[in-house]
């Protein structure tokens, strides 16, 4: 998952401030990275950047990732794809349009289902704008060598849409069936943009395989236009019960922002209504794997929203958390840094986090970010899930700072994204003014090392062992509780005591694949991944 919007001139450059108010009972600070910034590309002028990012459980466990961006005002997309660990990673131009001008790109990594591929094999998927024409195309790369050589081959190029169509975005759909080593497929994908037709312009969408989509999808209309710009995002979520796939919509309207939902099935819209935002620009993220019938009802969908700022200026005033069951909404960043900061950039990515159910991709937690004006700085928060808020506990208000090293230049485009095949980590990339940067943390937003920072990793104080592992897995140092292990799709297959300090889990009995393991104790519930071999 993943997002971002171009951002604005900045009026000031003034150094991080340390800074800490209350909010809910606890104190808001400011928290400086740790984690080093990596450098990955060059770059002038980059206006958008995006990314996205799988784990690969059948390449040895390694993360794969790829980021889009552009820039030259309108003139380069570029597309840069790497591996954890990996010495040589790729990068190419995306295809040139007719008018040789690209903006705007968006990225989804899938699985192949060529005849004669296994599903191994992994598509990267690419939606742009002709920058001159106006028109939207996707093109698709395969990927060899995950784990060893990296390779990238162009599969192909499809013209979209050519109805003076904008602001393309992109999201793929979780296959729970058809999994790949224990782990969701991915195999098709909702794109969205506006177009601008003689009535006036419109949300469409179109849903297609991420490899080898046919030319001519057939396109749906999502909105009814407003007369202004919609900036669509699309989210993409599976019923775990189910099997049935929801393309999740947000776009600007007359002024606000208005929610959608299409059902993939009937090729329709099924729900519509107006979110209590006054944003444009609206960046949407949801749970990959969703379970409607799980109680408490958890947040479905993250919406963050950039208010026009000026000719061709966007920022974020504040970011609001709509409930799936229809919960109050929320604004809680004007606390720390005062009603008049300028939050720009947001981003939101949803991952397994902190609490909630691993059965469900994202149902844990959603990771926003912003760039806060005047400070140089990318800000990353998190989201409970169970409340639609920010976690009402020490250090669940904070900012914690994404880059380690102040940014410079003009523009402040951010991406985030977890790995959209199981949930896990956290990738965040942005420009520094003159290089593209990233940075790997872990399953919340720690940006820095593991003092002081909630994410999974970092909360509990016990230890899984051995992982992969064969017949039995140990859970040590964790005080009596229950256990539940659970595989990819939500199914408890085995729970049990816990001892004191250690406690031996039989799991020969499991097939080879990735599972979850649930801690329960006093109360807190502590989630970790491990493989069977």
């Amino acid at each position: 998952m993943k997002n971002i919007r171009l951002k604005r001139l900045l009026k000031s450059c003034l150094p991080i401030i340390a800074a800490c108010v209350s909010y809910a009972g606890y104190a808001q600070t400011t928290i400086g990275a740790s984690i080093p910034d990596q450098p990955i590309a060059g770059g002038t002028q980059v206006g958008h950047i995006n990314c996205d990012m799988v784990e690969c459980p059948l390449q040895g466990g390694v993360r794969l990732s790829a980021v889009v961006w552009d820039e030259g005002f309108s003139q380069v997309c570029s597309l840069f794809v790497d591996y954890t660990g990996n010495p040589t990673p790729v990068q190419v131009a995306l295809p040139p349009t007719p008018s040789g001008s690209s903006y705007l790109p968006d990225v989804i990594i899938g699985n192949a289902r060529r005849v004669g591929e296994q599903r191994a094999s992994h598509v990267v998927g690419v939606i742009y704008q002709d920058g001159a024409n106006y028109d939207t195309y996707y093109s698709w790369y395969y990927v060899t060598g995950v784990g060893g050589s990296l390779g990238l081959t162009l599969g192909g190029t499809i013209l979209l849409n050519g109805t003076q169509s904008k602001y393309p975005h992109i999201d793929a759909f979780s296959d729970n069936v058809n999994t790949v080593g224990g782990l969701p497929g991915l195999y098709t994908f909702a794109a969205t943009w506006e177009e601008h037709t003689p009535s006036g312009i419109i949300s469409t969408t179109a849903i297609g395989p991420i490899d080898s989509p046919p030319a001519g999808l057939t396109t749906y209309q999502i909105s009814t236009g407003s007369g202004g710009n919609e900036m669509p995002d699309v989210a993409c979520i599976t019923d775990v019960n189910t099997g049935a796939q929801t393309a999740l919509f947000a776009h600007s309207f007359s002024g606000g922002v208005r929610y959608a939902e299409f059902d993939v099935a009937t090729s329709s819209v099924t729900t519509s209504y107006m979110l209590a935002m006054s944003q444009a620009s609206p960046r949407i993220e949801a749970m990959n794997l969703y379970d409607p019938t799980f109680m408490p009802p958890l947040t479905k969908y993250q919406v963050v929203g950039s208010t026009p700022m000026g000719a061709d200026v966007e920022g974020c005033n504040d970011t609001y958390y709509p409930l799936v069951y229809g919960g109050p909404l929320s604004n809680a960043n004007a606390a720390l840094f005062g009603t008049s900061a300028q939050y720009l950039s947001p981003a939101v990515a949803a991952g397994i986090g902190i609490g909630g159910t691993p059965a469900n991709i994202g149902n844990a937690v959603y990771s926003i970010g912003m760039y806060i004006d005047g400070t140089n700085y990318f800000y990353g928060r998190q989201l409970d899930i169970t409340t639609g808020d920010f976690p009402l506990i020490p250090g669940g208000n904070d900012y914690y700072a994404i880059n380690q090293n102040p940014v410079g230049g003009s523009y402040r485009p951010l991406g985030m994204t977890s790995s959209s095949n199981s949930g896990f980590d956290l990738l965040s990339v942005w420009f520094d003014g003159n290089t593209i940067m990233r940075k790997f943390s872990g399953n919340a937003f720690a940006f820095k090392s593991t003092t002081g920072v909630r994410s999974v990793e970092n909360q509990v104080h016990y230890t899984l062992s051995p992982n992969p592992a064969g017949h039995t897995i140990t859970i040590s140092g964790m005080n009596k509780g229950s256990y539940t292990i659970t595989d990819v799709t939500g199914r408890a297959l085995v729970n049990g005591n816990l001892n004191e300090y250690k406690t031996d889990i039989n799991i020969s009995a499991l097939a080879a694949g990735t599972y979850f393991v649930s801690v329960l104790e006093n109360g807190n519930v502590h989630t970790s991944k491990f493989v069977k071999e």
